[in-house]
């Protein structure tokens, strides 16, 4: 006799077993919401996020689809690679008086972003951006605007461009007490020092590979030289609620002076060179720094290859959090501008709630680390032992001479040491002894 069985839609439900339960039929439909969009700007960003907003496939399965109405543009003639917008203009007046659901802010200065966006939020229109120094900036005050007339203010993309943490934290504000922060945030540089540790690779080979696949711009000078990753760390410390750090005062230094050599030599000693922002906060102030660093293997950061890029935090009550993926190129960025419009436009208030921070700037001092020195000899090689010698009478304290070497090179492990200290020793060496010699700290 087979046992009976209830379902929930019966009148009378039993403890009888097995339990049927009768699911509802999802209710189909066709129709789809159309967003509305004005774009600032038509540059690469711009024209990546028009492309992705005419595939009517990438967000059909949400029910979704864009319009992108109108974009400003400096230059009306410029050959671009995208779909047209509805309309292409070079006046401001004229995009103002556009109705749109969202604006996507992709231009490649402050100014007019901040004057713009200011205008929009006033007037209630969403705005979405990738701008990291107009948020560092004014970010709080756009944020402000926002809140008091009802739009939302968001830029997930200003940071790590695919990587979707900052609504996490703001959605968590016990795990967003963050005390440290070590992260692989430009792309570009990420990419170069992959290239370069490659068979035969030049620095200049790896920056045109680079360039090529669109991870660089022509003129790569702010990834190459850090000043972009610096202006991220500006951006994530204030996010964090530490309070804009002064960005003359950060110590910041480039990926040009690193060589294949360096990149075998570290791997020799169990690590490789990553360029990285580092910041940590304690009760007496913030040391930070932004520049090529050893990390060890067992560092997730060091497993980050081509233009990944991660993020690695600590905090008051969570510890070892890491967030990783890709952090270079125009199709990137756009997809995620235009999840955080789909965010905007769907009026989900996720505003990245900032804690209180100081009002007053916050001037970093540069951290006292072990180092990983290159010592390039104008002659015949010395000994391991004579360059040990040599670089401790210079003031440096030698921990161990990597096996790696070449035939005018040897690299050193130095302990803990601030940069005064190192650079002074190394100008000691170059006076003494003629030594050429670069320092790249150890985490």
């Amino acid at each position: 006799m087979r046992p009976s069985v209830q379902t929930l839609d019966s009148p009378k439900i039993t403890s009888t077993w097995p339990l049927r339960v009768r699911a509802r039929r999802p209710v189909s439909t066709t129709s789809k919401r159309a967003i509305r969009i004005g774009i600032l700007g038509l540059g690469n960003v711009g024209q990546a996020v028009a492309r992705l907003a005419a595939d009517r496939g990438a967000t059909a399965h949400a029910g979704l689809r864009f319009h992108v109405e109108h974009a400003l543009v400096r230059d009306l003639a410029k050959q671009r690679h995208c779909p047209k917008p509805g309309r292409t203009s070079v006046s401001a007046a004229a995009f103002l008086r556009g109705q749109y659901d969202v604006v996507i802010e992709a231009l490649d200065a402050v100014e007019p972003a901040r004057t713009l966006v200011a205008r929009l939020l006033g007037r209630g229109t969403s705005v979405v951006t990738a701008n990291k120094a107009l948020v560092a900036e004014h970010g709080a005050h756009l944020e402000s605007i926002a809140a008091a007339n009802g739009s939302a203010f968001r830029y997930e993309a200003t940071a790590l461009s695919a990587v979707p943490f900052l609504g996490t934290l703001a959605a968590r504000p016990l795990v967003a007490s963050v005390e440290r922060v070590l992260a692989v945030v430009n792309g570009t540089s990420n990419y170069v020092l992959t290239a370069l540790d490659q068979p035969g690779a030049s620095f200049d080979d790896a920056v045109s590979r680079a360039q090529a696949l669109g991870y660089a711009e022509p003129d790569p000078s702010r990834d190459l030289d850090g000043l972009d990753a610096a202006d991220k760390l500006v951006l994530l410390t204030s996010l964090f609620g530490w309070g804009r750090l002064s960005r003359e005062a950060l110590d910041v230094s480039g990926i040009r002076r690193v060589t294949s050599d360096d990149l075998a030599a570290a791997r020799s000693m169990g690590g490789t060179i990553k360029a990285v922002v580092s910041a940590e906060r304690d009760a007496t102030g913030v040391r930070a720094f932004v520049g090529p660093a050893v990390l060890k293997s067992a560092e997730p950061l060091a497993s980050l290859s081509g233009a990944l890029n991660g993020i690695h935090l600590d905090g008051r009550h969570v510890r070892n959090l890491f967030f990783s993926g890709p952090g270079a190129g125009p199709d990137v960025t756009a997809a995620t501008l235009l999840d955080d419009a789909i965010q905007a436009a769907s009026y989900e208030r996720l505003a990245h709630e900032r804690p209180a921070a100081p009002a007053r700037p916050v001037f970093p001092s540069s951290p006292a680390t072990p180092w990983f020195l290159r010592i390039t000899c104008p002659g015949v090689l010395p000994a391991s032992s004579a360059i040990a010698s040599l670089v401790g009478a210079a003031g440096l304290p030698v921990e161990r001479v990597a096996d790696h070497a070449t035939g005018r090179s040897r690299w050193l492990s130095i302990g803990p040491q601030g940069r005064r200290d190192v650079d002074a020793a190394i100008a000691r060496l170059a006076n003494t002894h003629r030594m050429a010699a670069a320092a790249f700290r150890r985490i």
